[in-house]
């Protein structure tokens, strides 16, 4: 993948991981499960050297919302850009991948956080 955009409402995040995984079945035990096993980072947004991977535009107003409130915080994740700076960093090692999650560690505004959409860009590869 080149790119990740993620579209979100007001209630938007900034710390979030961003997480890929090329594993074909996951199995759930009931037991406490390590939410690492099998995933790495594409993108975390903890990582002050990771800002630069991360684009935002607003646009929309937010209908029913008395202060100026963007109806779409549009986050551009750019994966090229680390993948080219440091070849030997994790989220090479993340291409191809089958799946993708988005993990919400704090919500910009306090109050939750709402996603309409998200789209990875790149090239098709065959089938796992």
């Amino acid at each position: 993948a080149t790119k990740v955009v993620l579209d979100w409402e007001a209630a938007y995040a900034e710390d979030y991981l961003l997480q890929a995984s090329t594993a074909t079945t996951t199995i759930d035990t009931g037991n406490k499960m390590n939410h690492n096993d099998g995933w790495c980072v594409l993108f975390n947004g903890k990582d002050d050297k990771q800002q630069s991977q991360r684009s935002v535009k607003e646009y929309g107003q937010s209908p029913g919302v008395k202060q100026k409130t963007p109806l779409h915080v549009i986050h551009t994740i750019d994966l090229t850009t680390k993948e080219q700076r440091d070849k030997n960093d994790s989220s090479s090692s993340c291409s191809p991948f089958r799946y993708l999650r988005v993990f919400i560690n704090k919500p910009a505004r306090g109050w939750g956080v709402s996603l309409w959409q998200v789209d990875v860009y790149g090239t098709k590869v065959k089938d796992f």
